[in-house]
């Protein structure tokens, strides 16, 4: 699983409030990783773009499995990164 984040630091459009999202992203990550050792890759940092979480303090996008892995696992990382979500929100 990775958390991508923008900056939007080398484009011409504002996102004041990247600090949040890159915060809330690193909270995500380290309850995963507590959680599921393994499951979650570097959180990727996109200085270019900025992906609409200007709009949210707590706006990531999150890509779950890759060429490298197979549909099943693709889904059971779903189903753990729901966990770590519904932890997150209680």
């Amino acid at each position: 699983v990775l958390l991508v984040v923008g900056t939007a630091q080398d484009i011409p459009q504002s996102h004041p409030n990247w600090q949040k999202n890159i915060a809330f992203a690193q909270e995500f990550q380290q309850l995963a990783e507590a959680m599921y050792p393994g499951l979650m890759r570097p959180i990727q940092i996109r200085r270019d773009a900025r992906y609409n979480q200007h709009l949210h303090e707590q706006s990531v996008i999150l890509e779950i499995g890759s060429v490298e892995n197979t549909i099943e696992e693709a889904l059971l990382a779903a189903e753990l990164v729901a966990t770590v979500i519904a932890r997150m929100i209680n």
